[in-house]
């Protein structure tokens, strides 16, 4: 539970990922 709320928190990974992709 702690390793999913400062995963999203801490580095935006669903919009860091479609910027670079596109």
């Amino acid at each position: 539970m702690k390793s999913r709320l400062p995963r999203r928190s801490q580095a935006p990974s669903d919009r860091d990922v479609i910027t670079p992709l596109q």
